[in-house]
């Protein structure tokens, strides 16, 4: 009886590499602020307007792609908080919700530790 023994080596990836977004998913949020819809699904943040007038099936007016999943959302005073899984916490100025104005981004340590909620 002959037994053999094939031992290969494969290194492993010491971080993970984005390799795509889907676009549309589940919605994980959903926000609602002055006539305008915030949604997170999947990777992406959609805002449509919902107010008098519009019609269904309704449009996106802005969209915002990440590469990980929106978790959760978050809206306190003009300002609407994303927390994308391994994107970080994003706080967006919503004053004029036609037109979300990006204020600054936290991103996670480098060990890559997910975010996951707002509060």
């Amino acid at each position: 009886m002959l037994i053999l023994f094939c031992f290969t080596g494969i290194h492993a990836q010491n971080n993970l590499q984005f390799l795509g977004a889907n676009t549309g998913a589940a919605c994980q949020s959903i926000k609602y602020y002055n006539d305008y819809v915030f949604t997170g699904t999947g990777s992406t943040l959609r805002s449509y307007f919902v107010g008098s007038g519009s019609v269904m099936p309704y449009t996106y007016g802005f969209e915002c792609r990440y590469t990980s999943e929106i978790i959760r959302m978050r809206i306190y005073g003009h300002y609407l908080f994303v927390c994308a899984n391994y994107d970080g916490l994003t706080k967006l100025d919503i004053a004029d919700p036609a037109h979300p104005v990006r204020i600054f981004d936290i991103l996670p340590d480098s060990a890559g530790m997910a975010t996951q909620a707002v509060a």
